[in-house]
């Protein structure tokens, strides 16, 4: 049997998975819905998650309720791998904002980080990084 792969998603995937119904986003969120793969998270991420799902906007355009997003920040809380970002990081993404990602998939040695960031895809094969793969949502499903 082979072992699950352990995932972390940029915050954008992740919230672009929640609000549309189709489209390579959406799958990565079935995969983890499924148990096919482990998703990695930290409280931070999950509190981005939060800051991101009550946005006036995001509230206006998709409609979504509290319940809706109590209850997958509880399943954020309750089904995913807490992680303790690895820090300091041996190397940075190009834009500073995107390390905390890098910080996340290393803490605890993720397969995947899954990104649509130029800033962080340029990084895939980086040694310093060993087995991490930096892809996007449509080569990761291409797998």
């Amino acid at each position: 049997m082979q072992a699950k792969l352990r995932v972390v998603l940029d915050t954008n995937i992740f919230i672009s998975g929640l609000i549309a119904p189709t489209g390579a986003p959406r799958q990565l969120l079935g995969l983890w819905e499924q148990g096919r793969i482990i998703l990695l998270t930290s409280s931070a991420f999950i509190s981005e998650v939060e800051r991101i799902l009550h946005r006036d906007h995001i509230w206006e355009k998709y409609h979504l309720s509290e319940e809706q997003i109590s209850t997958l920040l509880l399943r954020l809380k309750q089904t995913t791998e807490s992680v303790t970002p690895l820090s300091p990081l041996s190397l940075h993404s190009r834009d500073p904002k995107d390390d905390k990602l890098l910080a996340l998939a290393l803490g605890r040695n993720a397969d995947y980080l899954i990104t649509g960031d130029n800033d962080l895809l340029v990084l895939d094969g980086e040694p310093t990084f060993a087995n991490l793969r930096i892809i996007t949502p449509a080569a990761f499903l291409a797998l």
